[in-house]
């Protein structure tokens, strides 16, 4: 009872946040892309000027407006995280590969992300080494309106998972990691996330960092939580 209403609570105040948000003129225009050349550089900073230092490189020259139909591999992981980026962490009594082989099964997402809006989980695209995955994430939130994602996944177990969005109706980009890290107590597990919102600047910082915060505590404690159910302690 204690965690549904903390969880309400958090839920809550990420509405009341995004309301105010979505409330904006939105500034973030299409990612445009101008040179042909085979390293052609994706704008992905929202609006930002091609100077930003959150770029993406496209290995093949891909050309036009950035969207789902670009391929995992066109996607540069060792880049900057795009927008303000908030770390949270946790240890669970489980060992490291079962943490990291439930967090990277997609198909078992929805177990622990649905108590808090999430109503569907896509699998959209897998390269052929298995080593990254393309997902459309569709949530809902009590009285918020119908949110849709879909980033590309960098796989590196046994300690990483990267991820990056290529499109988002709401939350224009999110983008992070989940660390995994062996320690005396269990397995730490860090997630941390970015996020760039209508509005851009115009959003104040003090409000993007609640939101994102925000949602990554949520993300943590429902996955930690979920961990601790379904895998043997140390």
């Amino acid at each position: 009872k204690v965690r549904q209403r903390t969880n309400k609570r958090m839920a809550g105040r990420v509405l009341l946040l995004l309301s105010w948000v979505l409330a904006m003129p939105a500034s973030v225009q299409p990612f445009n892309l101008g040179a042909p050349a085979s390293r052609t550089l994706l704008n992905l900073s929202g609006g930002c000027s091609r100077s930003a230092s959150a770029e993406v490189a496209v290995r093949r020259g891909h050309r036009g407006v950035l969207s789902t139909n670009m391929a995992i591999e066109e996607v540069d992981f060792s880049l900057p995280l795009r927008g303000r980026s908030i770390s949270r962490s946790t240890v669970v009594q489980a060992d490291l590969e079962e943490c990291y082989k439930i967090t990277a099964d997609f198909g078992q997402t929805m177990n622990w992300a649905s108590r808090n809006g999430m109503k569907e989980v896509n699998v959209l695209e897998r390269d052929p080494d298995g080593g990254g995955v393309k997902v459309e994430f569709v949530a809902k939130p009590p009285l918020g309106p119908l949110m849709k994602n879909v980033l590309v996944y960098d796989l590196s177990p046994p300690d990483k998972i990267r991820f990056r969005s290529l499109s988002g109706n709401v939350m224009k980009t999110l983008d992070g990691q989940y660390t995994f890290k062996s320690t005396p107590k269990g397995t730490s597990i860090t997630y941390e996330l970015a996020a760039e919102f209508p509005g851009g600047n115009q959003v104040p910082a003090f409000i993007q960092e609640q939101i994102t915060g925000i949602i990554a505590q949520t993300a943590i404690f429902e996955l930690s939580s979920y961990i601790k159910k379904n895998v043997r302690r140390r």
